[in-house]
């Protein structure tokens, strides 16, 4: 005989019916806006997950398996996100570098203002630029951004390591700086000899690096007798200019002088490419064709 129910055990029971339809309702939903990956089953002898794959799954691994790094930030520089690779770019663990400031990767302000500039006037840029590793020694980077893509204005990053390029750059650049025939001698922007060629020491002397080069090359202009000094080169280049120059023998040398920014700046063992620039100065004693300034 079939048991009859009162009024509040089918109230319960409909009750509970209602709270299950929710609850699967609510799960529908969930899986359709991906908002979970994987489902734990309950059952008698053991706990199954059971993983979703939706359509952005095949896009999670290309982005965590990418040989670049890749970043995703929020308006004000947060780093919401970045997949291990940026991470170990850095010589750090996923956990420093989430959570933490873009602007505090950067090695300089004028990166930080470079990039705060690109983000304001466009949406989508590409930079060189250098970011501190761990152990603060600079890293080359080329940043791709796409930014402000959705209403959360969230900027995403893609970041190339340049070391290796940048390491081949320089080697091939020394090899061609020491082989030149003309004296070449780079300064910083305060004028302090940095690099000179062997054609420079021997024409200025070997103990010309990290003196003023003002000062320990003085050269006199041939058409009126005037002084060039390295701020002269900062807003325009010099090209075959004539000089004269005494040496510390006293001998007088009649020098053609061409000088200018270059695009490099030299950093310890390193040239990081950047926007203010060391001073090149080539100096012939001969009317030669100059190479020119990259």
């Amino acid at each position: 005989m079939a048991t009859v129910k009162t009024k509040k055990e089918l109230q319960d029971e409909v009750n509970e019916l209602h709270w299950q339809l929710k609850e699967a309702q609510d799960l529908i939903s969930a899986i359709r806006h991906g908002d979970i990956d994987a489902l734990l089953v309950s059952e008698n002898k053991s706990d199954p997950v059971y993983i979703l794959q939706g359509a952005d799954h095949v896009y999670r691994e290309i982005i965590e398996e990418m040989q670049e790094g890749f970043i995703s930030l929020n308006k004000d520089g947060v780093i919401l996100f970045c997949n291990k690779n940026f991470a170990q770019m850095l010589d750090k663990c996923l956990e420093d570098v989430i959570g933490s400031s873009i602007y505090d990767l950067f090695s300089s302000r004028l990166e930080i203002e470079l990039f705060q500039q690109s983000l304001t006037e466009t949406d989508c840029f590409k930079h060189e630029l250098s970011l501190k590793s761990a152990n603060g020694v600079p890293v080359s980077v080329l940043v791709s951004a796409k930014g402000c893509i959705d209403e959360q204005q969230i900027v995403f990053l893609i970041v190339t390591d340049l070391t290796e390029q940048k390491r081949a750059e320089q080697n091939f650049m020394y090899r061609v700086f020491d082989q030149a025939s003309e004296s070449i001698i780079v300064c910083d922007l305060m004028g302090k000899i940095i690099r000179g060629n062997k054609v420079a020491t021997m024409l200025f002397g070997s103990d010309i690096l990290q003196g003023s080069f003002d000062q320990t090359i003085p050269m006199y202009r041939e058409e009126d007798g005037t002084r060039f000094l390295i701020k002269d080169v900062l807003n325009d280049n010099v090209f075959d200019l004539e000089v004269k120059y005494t040496n510390p023998a006293g001998e007088r040398l009649d020098l053609l002088v061409s000088a200018g920014l270059l695009k490099g700046v030299y950093r310890g063992r390193r040239w990081v490419f950047w926007l203010r620039s060391p001073i090149l100065v080539c100096a012939n004693a001969q009317r030669k064709s100059w190479l020119g300034l990259t």
